[in-house]
């Protein structure tokens, strides 16, 4: 969510004709993708040969030293802990990766769940990345096409990737659960998926990279996936004015947090709050965003989920407020151009779950644009 956010600042500031900071944001989000995408963060990438994927290692995190040690009952100054130096204690592939045996680390990333939530962000960065430099692109090509492969192949005859791994042509939507178990078991209800706006942002990103890439194909099956996902999503997952796909009783909620293949729940996987049940199905705020946000729908999802985020401390301190503004700018810009003024910093932070994603520039951009 970091790279992307600082890969659209580097865009709005060239379109605002701050070039010299759009150049100077690309070259750093250019260093950071190539972090990750050759596999040498702290967080290791690695190939998974027995499901053809490419999966984080995983870090578990300390922030004492010497390595290893532990301050209860260590004698005095001999153990010393600061969570601003945290580092991974674990030794990294092939042997020491805690995401193989967790489920639930890195979002259960080894076990293929999210997959193209986490890749988008990577994608969208790697796009801006690549447009920035096309020499750095080409040298780097096969490792930025490991995000593309990984969930989104189109090639039957790829021997390394599965063919779309978690795109349902015939439903038109994603599945995102990938092979994550409940409880050691498969789940009674099926496949899910909770945030639409991310799996778009994921196929959004493959139209990018492809363009960056000059790699027509790609751009081409990104714009289809994209299409089919936004259409999948305002079916199924939105109740716009006129939808009879739920029951009354459902409709009222104005939209659907999780969809399984069993099961459709107005709630999401860390809190059924309406604020996060409607904030999940925003983020991230992309172009493809205007027509999935709809005035008509907004005005129905926007009247519960920002009711609740003003009753909700929690809404502001977790960055959720930010999105609220945001999707007000579509019912009313000027209206939500002040609010943006009175949100604070802190709901902006890297700390904050809803809003590290989030830039106060992209959402002014956002609120400017409507």
């Amino acid at each position: 969510k970091m790279l992307q956010r600082m890969a659209t600042v580097s865009l709005i500031a060239e379109e605002v004709g701050e070039q010299e900071v759009a150049r100077e944001v690309a070259e750093r989000v250019k260093g950071y993708v190539e972090l990750y995408a050759t596999g040498r963060g702290a967080n290791a990438f690695v190939y998974d040969g027995s499901w053809g994927g490419w999966i984080s290692c995983g870090c578990a995190y300390d922030d004492c030293r010497p390595k290893g040690c532990n301050p209860n009952g260590a004698p005095p100054g001999t153990c010393h802990c600061e969570p601003s130096q945290a580092y991974c204690k674990n030794d990294g592939p092939p042997s020491g990766c805690p995401t193989f045996t967790d489920p639930g680390m890195d979002f259960g990333n080894a076990y293929y769940n999210d997959h193209h939530f986490h890749w988008g962000y990577h994608m969208f960065a790697a796009a801006v990345a690549a447009r920035h430099d096309p020499q750095w692109a080409a040298e780097h090509r096969e490792w930025l096409l490991l995000f593309a492969r990984d969930v989104a192949n189109p090639d039957p005859a790829d021997r390394f990737f599965p063919q779309w791994r978690l795109k349902d042509w015939y439903t038109g939507w994603s599945w995102a659960s990938g092979i994550a178990l409940g409880g050691g078991k498969p789940y009674r209800n099926g496949h899910n998926q909770e945030s639409t706006s991310e799996s778009i942002n994921a196929y959004y990103a493959l139209q990018l990279l492809g363009e960056a890439l000059g790699d027509q194909e790609m751009r081409d099956w990104g714009r289809a996936a994209l299409a089919s996902e936004v259409l999948g999503a305002m079916t199924y997952w939105q109740m716009a004015p006129g939808s009879q796909v739920y029951p009354e009783i459902i409709r009222e909620k104005t939209l659907i947090g999780i969809l399984w293949q069993n099961l459709a729940q107005y709630q999401t996987w860390f809190g059924g709050s309406a604020y996060m049940v409607h904030g999940i199905q925003m983020v991230p705020f992309i172009a493809p965003s205007e027509y999935y946000l709809q005035p008509a729908f907004t005005n129905l999802s926007h009247a519960v989920g920002a009711k609740d985020c003003d009753l909700s401390p929690r809404c502001v301190m977790d960055g959720w407020a930010t999105l609220f503004v945001m999707q007000r700018a579509i019912l009313d810009p000027r209206a939500a151009w002040a609010d943006a003024g009175k949100l604070p910093d802190e709901v902006f932070s890297g700390e904050v779950p809803a809003g590290n994603g989030n830039s106060r520039t992209a959402a002014l951009h956002w609120i400017a644009t409507r």
